[in-house]
């Protein structure tokens, strides 16, 4: 087929999804021995019958696809950096003409480029680490584009977006840096690329200039340095928000931080509220001492208790310098982080040690463009530190920046002691109030009240109306109006709504504010609320102090006689929660699993409930959570570290963070592992003092041992990694090595070359860690200890990877307490071997058949493999690997499809119709439903079409994603029509979705449009098209829905179409020596399975095999359907015969010749009326003579019987041939023809 490179036509929208659930599982094959027909094997049964799998089950809640309206296009030219490392020049002079020369080659390409698109919109340029230009362009212009020598990728720019100290300075050991290392980031700079930096607070020391007090301020000029910011730009300018509007980016020279107050976006977008600022005041303020002023003494000095008086805390590098790069306008998302990536390799950029990027996005993939200029930056020198994402526990949801190679990314993990906002509360009249702690609601934007408020309850109802989530009726309306409303709200269990519905149906309601309950010591998230009334979250503890709480009910009681509330954000409260202390936070994102040799995230750090610079306070502070809030954190202690060891690499650097981090982030007793928080909470004593480092030997840029996906067929595997480990220091060291499991898994086992490794003072040595399944058949599909089976928000079984993960443990290390680490993975899987084997039906006429299958099967704890039998709708010929942007997009990359239908009866005994569609691609893709999925346009002809059906991770009211894979059905008016799980069965039935290059599509019949008439009556015809999508196909189009390949023109009839089984389940049980019955419309009576001395032809058809649990490169096949025909009679003998009548001496005769026209050797016999001859040898292409005299003086007309046999091969072939003569009369001495 060809390769259309295209849109897709239907634009899919967010709205709630219902639909009836087919899960009816794999239908077990049970088979006879392969001797005889295929008639003696058993038919399949059904993987539901094989499970217990079935039933319906309805969900809701996906929210459609968004994504980028950009492009960076990778110029082939010749990059400043990489010119200038090939020149060879000296001189500084030198080095700046090449260095201009290069950049104005780059500029002058990309113009040239530019130009070939038209109407294009030049975001930026890069020319340092990489050639490049971001455009917004027209897809049909990108498209030919992509052909032109001069341009290496195109690729789409998946958009960021912003992913909150005294306490946490103590607690990760930043404190002890200052007073025990002697370093305080003196001497290094951290470039922070974000919302921008309020340098007019007083965290950032003296600025000769205000606060703007309005949005026009925000474009003024200015000079550096201000404050510690040395240096910095404006990417984007104020009113940029990423493409929520037509807003273009105006870059100018001042990156000041903008306030939410100063901040008009459109609607639905949230505004910025200083997220730049919070992020540098934790990597590098000076902190606001207890009287307000910038704090200037001496850091080594200070007490734990006199840096919990600080109104906003130090930094964890409070000395570092900081270059303010903004590349968000005061709202939305943008594309302009890789502009101020490649900025900071310019050159004549300023000197930076750190990188901080608090920036990220959901499953963009390693190949993103800007990781590039990550790798880049580190090969510069620089140490790139990156947020992990808040996207909770959801494989591969941790985007890019994050998920870079080089990056060094952080989790979120929480400490033991918080400064929150404050509240007063009076309690019985009293005229002291208790100041609690809490935390505001960030999108109010009014006055606070000056006064106390009353605070009241709602009168008890359901867990929602209790929460706020459902308007409040009119007595309760009443009740709260002009008061404080307090509304339940519990963490550990699934919401009923979000803080923005709540607030918005108390403020409806009349009330003043509103008071959120909670059952935690620390808070895991930040509470939106609205712009219309303030609002506080109390903590647990503060919560028990005022009111009688019932997380099962809702129910919230006041426990003395009056209660009124003053709120006040400037109040702080500082509060230990010692049992929250080194546990993660839920919304920390899970990082990439290895498919593509990267783990991550790296390390983890405090990020919950920080407290940093508020933007436009001046001197106040704000809590923030988030890896966006941890982030910086180590961004921090990488700038000690660079102090502490000037001369070594960035790469050096991030390899001593990691090393170090060697505090457990735990769940009860259990620690998370390397895909959640990397080696553990990092620890800036540590790493300032650490001197020996251990990384992977292959990988150094990524420092953890990872072994990527292990496919484990019939043999046993042993794979090695080895673990270089340098010695830094003066003296030798030796060092005890063990392998510490987090996630075991049944069949896997690690070991390593030593028990201990001796390192010389300036050497190296090194350690192998040995990966070994003996038993594939031991391998069991174990869960990580710290994953839920079941998503909490649905209920629904989730999908999961089995993954065996751990850590090097190297112990003994001069200054460091504990072990160095070194993260350990692998995704291990066993895979099968099935075949499907020829399918022959009887005769033209015959309606079953079998699918017999071969090879081996998977049959194990959590493991069973699965087939999935179509009728061949098309197959697709592989793109060429250089026609790809990068190797992920090869995931959509299609090779053929196919359909099948199948009934499933609900519990009430009403049947379903459904037509499935079958995909396989030429190459696996990491995970399903976001960077790689699939759209299958279906046109039914009836006014609600067309239909598009696309696969899509199922996503909750809120915008999160969960390990749950959907199959959505949408009209053209974008109305969801249908909802069915990927593979028709839920998490907890293995089908492979992971890592993987077949998937299979139900779809209810009824979600396109058919009745349950025309259903049972089999008039049920349309015509499709399937694409594959990927973020990283070319050329883009306006969403992330990007067409890689598109097969066209195809049919589905249900009354001309092959089926399989019983009709009941798309899915099979694959084992060897069993069956899946196959079935065509035809002749009934005619005989089901071919007889031994029949001849086999080929018919029209064939099934697409997808054997789900195959190893990648043997998941599909394409089997002919045959059919038996009745044997055709021997060939005979080609002869060529000549007849000719004459008169010879006043006698008639007959002159005969025979030509052997064969290509064997023939015996031919010559008979007549007259004369019978033989000649025994005839060869091909001679010819024999018979005159036959009659002695006759007249003869009649009559005929020549000429007989012709060969034997070839043993088989006796002979032809017939009778030929005429004519009569002649002849007179004495002469003849005539009568």
């Amino acid at each position: 087929m060809s390769h259309v490179r295209s849109r897709v036509t239907r634009a899919l929208m967010a709205g709630a999804l219902t639909g009836a659930l087919a899960t009816t599982g794999f239908v077990t094959a049970a088979h006879a021995e392969p001797a005889g027909t295929a008639a003696d094997l058993p038919s399949a049964d059904s993987f539901a019958a094989a499970t217990g799998r079935g039933g319906g089950v309805d969900v809701s809640g996906l929210v459609g696809l968004e994504g980028p309206t950009e492009v960076f296009v990778q110029l082939a030219s010749t990059p400043v950096l990489e010119a200038l490392d090939a020149s060879g020049a000296r001189s500084a002079q030198a080095q700046d003409d090449v260095a201009a020369d290069a950049a104005a080659q780059v500029e002058a390409d990309a113009d040239t480029v530019v130009a070939a698109l038209g109407d294009a919109d030049v975001l930026y340029t890069t020319t340092n680490g990489v050639a490049g230009v971001a455009v917004r362009a027209d897809a049909e212009a990108l498209r030919d584009l992509a052909a032109r020598d001069d341009v290496v990728a195109i690729l789409p720019i998946v958009p960021k977006t912003p992913a909150s100290n005294s306490g946490t300075d103590i607690f990760t050991g930043a404190a002890d840096s200052w007073e025990f290392a002697g370093v305080t980031g003196e001497d290094t700079t951290i470039a922070v690329i974000d919302t921008g930096i309020d340098y007019t607070h007083a965290s950032f020391g003296d600025s000769a200039l205000t606060y703007p007090t309005s949005a026009d301020g925000f474009d003024d000029d200015v000079a550096w340095p201000q404050g510690k910011i040395t240096d910095g730009w404006d990417f984007v300018g104020h009113a940029y928000n990423g493409g929520y509007s037509d807003d273009p980016a105006v870059p100018d020279s001042n990156p000041i931080d903008e306030s939410a107050a100063l901040c008009t976006p459109p609607e639905g977008v949230p505004p910025g509220s200083g997220h730049g600022s919070h992020v540098a005041g934790t990597a590098a303020g000076y902190g606001v001492d207890a009287e307000g002023e910038t704090f200037a003494g001496d850091y080594a000095a200070l007490t734990d208790d006199e840096l919990n008086t600080f109104q906003v805390g130090p930094g964890s590098a409070p000395e570092a310098d900081l270059v303010a790069l903004k590349v968000f306008g005061c709202a939305g998302s943008t594309a302009y982080v890789g502009a101020a990536l490649d900025w900071l390799l310019a050159p004549d950029a300023p000197e930076v040690d750190v990188v901080n990027l608090s920036v990220g996005s959901e499953f963009s993939l390693v190949d993103d463009p800007e990781n590039l200029l990550i790798d880049a930056l580190v090969a510069a020198g620089i140490v790139v530190v990156t947020s992990a994402g808040n996207s909770g526990d959801v494989y591969d949801v941790g985007g890019s920046p994050g998920n870079a190679n080089g990056s060094l990314a952080v989790a979120n993990s929480l400490g033991n002691t918080f400064l929150f906002e404050g509240v007063e509360a009076y309690v019985d009249g009293a005229t002291e109030p208790l100041v609690l702690p809490g935390q505001y609601s960030v999108n109010f934007t009014g006055t606070y009240p000056p006064d106390p408020i009353e605070v009241v309850t709602l009168t008890p109802g359901t867990l929602p109306y209790n929460s706020g989530c459902e308007p409040f009726t009119a007595d309760d309306a009443a009740r709260v109006a002009g008061k404080v409303v307090t509304l339940a709200w519990d963490n550990s269990v699934a919401l009923p709504c979000g803080s923005a519905a709540r607030f918005t149906n108390a403020s409806n309601a009349g009330a003043a504010g509103v008071v959120l309950t909670s059952t935690d010591e620390a808070f895991e998230a930040g509470i939106a609320g609205n712009a219309v009334i303030p609002g506080i979250q109390l903590t647990g503890p503060a919560t028990d102090e005022l009111f009688a709480f019932d997380p099962a009910t809702g129910v919230v009681d006041i426990l003395s006689e009056t209660l009124s509330v003053r709120f006040d954000p400037s109040l702080s409260v500082t509060a230990p929660a010692p049992s929250v202390a080194d546990t993660l936070n839920a919304s920390s994102s899970r990082g990439v699993h290895g498919s593509r040799g990267i783990v991550k995230p790296d390390v983890a750090a405090p990020g919950t409930s920080i407290s940093s610079v508020a933007v436009g306070t001046g001197n106040g502070a704000s809590v923030k959570s988030g890896t966006s809030m941890a982030s910086p954190h180590v961004a921090g202690i990488a700038a000690l570290t660079v102090q502490a060891h000037p001369d070594w690499s960035a790469l050096q650097v991030k390899t001593a963070v990691i090393n170090t981090a060697n505090h457990d982030v735990r769940l009860g007793e259990t620690p998370f592992g390397p895909q959640r928080v990397g080696t553990g909470r990092v620890d800036a004593l540590q790493a300032t003092l650490d001197t020996v480092l251990a990384y992977d030997a292959e990988n150094p840029l990524g420092v953890s041992a990872n072994f990527g996906v292990v496919e484990v067929g019939a043999d046993a595997v042993s794979l090695t990694r080895t673990v270089e480990v340098a010695n830094h220091g003066t003296a030798d060291v030796t060092l005890g090595a063990s392998y510490r499991p987090q996630s075991p898994v049944a069949g896997v086992e690690y070991t390593l070359s030593a028990s201990e490794v001796s390192v010389p003072a300036g050497g190296t040595a090194s350690v192998d860690v040995t990966l070994t399944v003996a038993d594939p058949a031991a391998l069991a599909k174990d869960i990580d200890p710290t994953v839920s089976a079941v998503d909490a928000t649905y209920g629904l079984p989730r999908e999961f990877l089995s993954t065996a993960t751990g850590w090097l443990e190297l112990t003994g290390a001069p200054n460091v307490e504990g072990p160095l680490r070194v993260s350990v993975s692998a995704a291990v899987k066993p895979v099968a071997d099935i075949a499907g084997g020829d399918v022959v039906f009887g005769d033209e006429a015959a309606t079953t058949t079998t699918l017999p299958l071969t090879g081996r099967g998977l049959a194990q704890d959590g493991y069973t493999s699965a087939v999935v039998p179509l009728e061949l709708a098309a197959t697709s010929e592989q793109i060429p690997a250089d026609e790809l942007q990068n190797p992920s997009a090869a995931g959509a990359d299609l090779a053929a499809v196919g359909t099948a239908p199948f009934t499933f009866t609900d519990s009430g005994g009403v049947d379903h119709g459904y037509v499935g569609f079958g995909i396989a691609t030429h190459a696996p893709w990491t995970t399903l439903g976001r960077a790689t999925s699939f759209a299958v346009e279906v046109d039914t002809g009836d006014n609600a079409g067309p239909y598009t059906v696309e696969v899509q991770k199922l996503t909750d009211s809120v915008g999160d994603p969960h390990d749950i894979t959907i199959v959505a059905v949408f009209d053209a008016a974008g109305t969801n029509t249908g909802l069915e799980f990927l593979n028709n069965v839920l998490g907890d039935t293995d089908t492979n979705t992971f890592d993987t290059s077949v998937a299979y599509l139900p779809v209810e019949l009824a979600a396109l449009g058919f009745t349950p008439e025309q259903v049972a009556a089999d008039e049920v015809a349309f015509s499709y098209s399937v694409s594959g999508l990927s973020w990283y196909a070319e050329p883009p189009s306006e969403d992330q829905g990007l067409v890689l390949d598109t097969i066209e023109g195809l049919s589905y009839d249900a009354a001309d179409t092959l089926e399989f089984g019983d009709g009941t389940s798309p899915l099979y049980v694959a084992q060897p020596d069993t069956g899946i019955t196959v079935s065509r419309p035809g002749n009934p009576d005619a005989p089901p399975f071919p007889a031994a001395a029949s001849d086999v032809t080929p018919t029209d058809d064939s099934v697409l095999l997808l054997n789900l649990h195959n190893a990648v490169g043997a998941q599909f096949q394409v089997i002919p359907v045959e059919q038996v025909t009745e044997p055709e009679p021997p060939a005979g003998v080609s002869l060529e015969t000549t007849t000719r009548p004459g008169c010879l001496a006043g006698f008639a005769y007959v002159l005969v010749k025979v030509t052997n026209t064969d290509e064997v050797t023939a015996r031919v016999s010559i008979d007549t009326p007259f004369l019978d001859v033989t000649y025994p040898r005839v060869r091909p292409d001679r010819s024999v003579y018979d005159v036959v005299t009659t002695f006759q003086r007249s003869i009649a007309p009559g005929t020549v019987t000429v007989t012709g046999t060969a034997t070839v091969d043993g088989e006796v072939r002979e032809s017939v041939y009778d030929v005429a003569y004519e009569g002649i009369t002849c007179q004495r001495g002469s003849w005539s023809i009568s």
